[in-house]
């Protein structure tokens, strides 16, 4: 049956999953750090639920996600029991799923609000629903207020729950292996075919599957393969599992039945999903273990550090510990997989973890050993699927790779690409595909625009430093070393062991450092960069003895959101705001990110910024110079000050020191014109072909009240929209026919800016 599930994410990155239940007061709710796992967690309750045959849930037709919202007045009783009216209102927008049910009533579910309601005229269900889910907020306690304040990305999802038909009584062995419900819950039979057909043969690595095939054969030790991301540890262990399955007679049982797959292929998040009592998921485990022993079975694992990491409040509660044991005595068999990274943490975190296993190392294929592997596997696939792939395809892959991703291992890193192209070609009639379409698939995944990624593409040192001289004035030192790194990045002479550039710009508040961050993130990855691509801390907020700890992820083990922002567009700018004001702990940590361009945390799990610029920008040594005027102080005395707070070792790692300059008169003047100029961007402007034409009295008085001593040019903003911004708004709307023309712009002798046509 398909069960209707309503897919919610907070402000701190959690996602909650809960179905559509006719109790809406008692639903049950899955909660992770990312929606595949939460979404895999209720699937596997909503299974088990099925399996005790008790699933019950509405089937609804026309099921559609309506936000309602609702202003609310919150209140609160005092110490005297009097009810006190807090002064402002909130506005709220609560998710709600309308549908029709069998019989053509319409059906209205608010599982925030626990309400459920079930309304004969189905026309109206919109009205109805308003009224109720208004009188139920308006019942609702001042802490339910703020949890539903910190919701955001709604969705409704359906999941699609088998439902099993009794069986007859049989003998309980031949049972388990005609069936083995838990197996096929919390895992995957590596002897699928889909899943084979995805990763495809693990080419030039036949020694190392023989290896393997051979220990998995007469050995009954745990095997760890050892390798990084990417290497293929997961594509040699299903050839191996293949290769083992065709000699054993394809995998075919007695009279004519398929017997259940050995090997099994988990993660630590499918063997606790949907586990939300205590000792829940210790009862699955053994069950597990049980099954696999009925069938002579080996549990396969992605991820050994999950297991180490999941499961409980520390790595001695965790799963691995729990079936430490059964590795131990014989009782379970297993094939993990880990970095050297991860692999030393398992070794510190659960010491006896690392005797249970026998290490593999899956070494990463040279250039030419990762070109001959790939072009091996899309030969085959062209074969199959009647596809033609151009020259050069697979080259420029392996290009592209090397050149601006070279952290990642190939050939795994260029294998989902190329599928990708496939499916594309596949989907579209278009069955042919090339280097261009490598290309363009390449920006669209990373972000990089094709002027860094072609060669024949030429860039101006010169015009780059003119682009980020209109977004940031009075800065040219700081705009040129911008545009020197860019040019070695497009040049391909950046060390590819460090990332793009380690920059530290120091200066009064509001002169541009902010801005020149935002500029260079434009300019690199477009416009919508500063959203998409530009990570922003505050690190006063990483200021305690936690602060390092939480730079790289949050209290329940999952990555910090800049951990998972990297990882997803590696090619990013970040800025690290203030960055005096975090703890010397995250110093320590920041070391080996300014050095090596990584971050490890305490499971080993490592992020990579080599393709990322980090910018650091602090107030360190102005605090007896402004913002505005024609102050110069001398050049070291900023440059002594971050030298005396920074330890040699941190200082030495940075790339470049800039002091960002208070300032000048000029320079204001020339931002307020900016600005305005801006402002004929906005929407009411454009659509009537309107143009703004600011007069020097009007400059200098904007850039007078506007641009102060201590905050520099932040304030600018503020005053162009109460005295520039609304003058402007009340002449539109009294000359609503007005397009196609140059309004001027001036102040007053009261101080008052004034709008007339242009003459």
């Amino acid at each position: 049956m398909r069960v209707s599930v309503l897919v919610a994410k907070n402000s701190h990155g959690l996602y909650a999953a809960m179905p559509i239940t006719w109790d809406a007061s008692t639903a049950d709710v899955a909660v992770s750090s990312s929606r595949r796992d939460c979404l895999n967690e209720l699937e596997s309750f909503l299974r088990h639920t099925a399996r005790q045959n008790s699933l019950e849930y509405p089937e609804l037709h026309e099921a559609r996600l309506q936000n309602i919202d609702v202003r609310v007045q919150p209140s609160h009783y005092d110490e005297h029991g009097m009810l006190q009216l807090h002064p402002d209102t909130i506005e709220l927008n609560i998710p709600c799923v309308l549908a029709r049910s069998d019989d053509g009533t319409g059906l209205l579910f608010a599982p925030l609000l626990g309400l459920s309601l079930r309304v004969d005229d189905a026309k109206r269900l919109p009205k109805i629903a308003r009224e109720h889910v208004r009188d139920e907020v308006a019942k609702a306690p001042v802490s339910e207020l703020r949890q539903w304040l910190t919701i955001r990305d709604v969705e409704l999802r359906q999941i699609t729950v088998p439902v099993p038909r009794k069986k007859k009584q049989g003998h309980a062995g031949s049972a388990l292996l005609e069936n083995p419900d838990v197996l096929s819950q919390i895992a995957q039979p590596l002897s699928d075919k889909e899943f084979r057909r995805r990763l495809g043969a693990s080419w030039q690595r036949e020694q190392e599957r023989n290896d393997l095939q051979h220990r998995l054969l007469t050995e009954e030790s745990n095997i760890l393969l050892l390798g990084d991301h990417g290497s293929g540890r997961t594509t040699l262990l299903t050839n191996a599992v293949r290769a083992i399955e065709r000699e054993s007679g394809g995998g075919q049982g007695g009279r004519g039945k398929r017997r259940v797959s050995r090997f099994w292929l988990t993660g630590a998040a499918r063997l606790v999903a949907g586990m939300q009592y205590l000792g829940e998921w210790q009862q699955q485990c053994e069950l597990v273990v049980r099954k696999l022993a009925a069938i002579d079975g080996v549990l396969c694992v992605e991820s050994l550090i999950e297991l180490v990491q999941q499961g409980g409040a520390s790595p001695a509660d965790s799963i691995a510990a729990f079936l430490l044991p059964f590795l131990e005595q014989g009782q379970l068999r297993m094939v993990a997989e880990a970095t050297d990274r991860e692999w030393d943490a398992c070794r510190r975190l659960l010491p006896s973890l690392a005797d249970a296993f026998e290490v593999l190392r899956v070494h990463n294929m040279s250039a030419a050993e990762s070109r001959s592997a790939l072009k091996q596997s899309v030969e085959i696939r062209c074969r199959n699927h009647k596809i033609e792939v151009e020259e050069e395809t697979v080259e420029m892959a392996c290009e592209l790779f090397r050149r601006f991703l070279p952290y990642r291992a190939l050939p795994g890193a260029a294998v989902p690409l190329l599928n990708q192209l496939f499916e594309q070609a596949e989907s579209t009639g278009d069955r042919r595909f090339g280097p261009d379409d490598v290309i363009r698939q390449f920006v669209k995944e990373t972000g990089v625009p094709e002027t860094f990624l072609r060669d024949e593409i030429t860039v101006d040192v010169n015009d780059l430093v003119r682009e980020l001289e209109q977004s940031v004035l009075g800065q040219t030192e700081a705009c040129v070393l911008v545009a020197d790194i860019l040019a070695t990045f497009k040049s391909g002479m950046n060390d590819p062991g460090r990332p793009l550039g380690t920059l530290l710009w120091t200066g009064p508040t509001g002169v541009g450092k902010t801005e020149l961050a935002k500029a260079t993130a434009r300019l690199l990855f477009g416009p919508d960069a500063p959203r998409t691509s530009l990570v922003r801390l505050d690190m006063s907020e990483y200021g305690g003895w936690w602060g390092a700890e939480r730079l790289l992820m949050h209290e329940d083990g999952s990555p910090s959101p800049l951990i998972r922002q990297v990882r997803r567009r590696p090619f990013s700018v970040v800025l690290l705001d203030e960055i005096e004001k975090a703890s010397p702990e995250v110093f320590d940590v920041l070391l080996s990110l300014l050095d090596e361009g990584r971050l490890t945390d305490r499971f080993g799990r490592t992020t990579n910024f080599c393709s990322s610029l980090i910018i650091m920008t602090s107030n360190l040594g102005t605090s007896l110079r402004s913002s505005v005027g024609f102050d110069r102080s001398p050049v070291s005395s900023g440059t002594k000050d971050v030298q005396t707070f920074f330890r040699p070792e941190f200082f030495n790692r940075i790339d470049a020191h800039v002091e960002f300059q208070p300032l000048s008169k000029e320079t204001c003047l020339e931002i307020v014109r900016k600005e305005i100029r801006d402002l004929s961007r906005r929407e009411g402007l454009k659509v009537r072909n309107l143009a703004l034409d600011p007069s020097d009295r009007l400059a200098a008085f904007l850039a007078e009240v506007g641009i102060d001593v201590r905050f520099g040019a932040r304030p600018l903003q503020r005053v162009l929209e109460s005295r520039v911004v609304s003058v402007i708004s009340r002449f539109l709307i009294e000359h609503r026919q007005l397009e196609n023309t140059t309004l001027r712009l001036d102040v007053d002798d009261r101080q008052t800016v004034v709008v007339s046509l242009s003459q």
